[in-house]
């Protein structure tokens, strides 16, 4: 009876363990998860600061080439820095700009799990470039005006490739 007290107290012990092993797990992964939370909040916000700082009124699209290696809480940003509270959430940040045009950057955090997390945004022109695109004229969409237009111009209908009605 004693061998079977001990297995039995054996077994208790091993399940206590393996709990203790899951809770270890869990809050490693809690960790892990809020420590990259941290990080990616953090990059939004200097990303945040950095278009706040670009698109300044008294601005003229593009950052300053001080704030060039500087971290986000740096006084480079003036009143658009982050606070010093908030930089303990990462071990370092460095914004790079683009040398030939001061509209473009990278900003670049290293979280407290050591990771590296990164933003490259690509500047005002290429915004631009993006919104000319979505908001272009497409010359392939008739509206019906134009369609009842093209059909007097024409004498009727035109039908399109592999269509067999107007």
């Amino acid at each position: 009876m004693l061998k079977i007290q001990r297995l039995g107290a054996s077994l208790v012990l091993s399940g206590c363990l393996l709990v203790g092993c899951d809770t270890a797990a869990e809050k490693k992964a809690s960790t892990d998860v809020k420590v990259q939370q941290d990080a990616e909040f953090y990059l939004r916000s200097c990303a945040r600061s950095l278009e706040a700082l670009r698109t300044r009124p008294e601005g003229d699209g593009t950052l300053p080439a001080a704030v060039a290696g500087q971290p986000c809480d740096s006084a480079a940003l003036g009143d658009y820095n982050l606070p010093a509270e908030m930089s303990d959430t990462v071990k370092s940040s460095v914004i790079r700009i683009d040398d030939e045009r001061l509209s473009a950057y990278t900003i670049e955090i290293t979280g407290l799990d050591g990771k590296l997390y990164s933003y490259r945004d690509r500047g005002v022109h290429a915004a631009q470039q993006e919104e000319d695109a979505i908001y272009a004229d497409d010359k392939s969409t008739v509206f019906p005006q134009e369609r009842a237009e093209d059909e007097k111009r024409t004498g009727g209908p035109r039908l399109e490739e592999g269509s067999s009605t107007p």
